[in-house]
């Protein structure tokens, strides 16, 4: 949902997100590393350049993702098969 609005993303890389976000769009801290989890947000918080940045990279990577209509289309295709 954040990359489909533009918003950067931060996730964490212990599941499929770290390794699912496109490059630049936003950036991936490591489990439970709080303090990196807190300097990450500060610098997109604090760097309007790099929040534009990341931003415009998170637009152009949602744009290529489904939308939630075509996202349950392939759902319900896959339950009647």
């Amino acid at each position: 949902e954040s990359l489909k609005r533009g918003l950067p993303t931060v996730v964490t890389d212990g599941g499929a997100a770290g390794s699912l976000l496109a490059d630049g769009a936003g950036l991936v801290c490591p489990v439970g590393d709080r303090d990196q989890l807190s300097k990450t947000l500060r610098r997109l918080i604090f760097s309007a350049d790099l929040r534009h940045d990341y931003a415009d990279a998170a637009w152009r990577a949602g744009q290529s993702l489904p939308t939630w209509a075509d996202q349950a289309a392939l759902f319900a295709e896959a339950l009647a098969n």
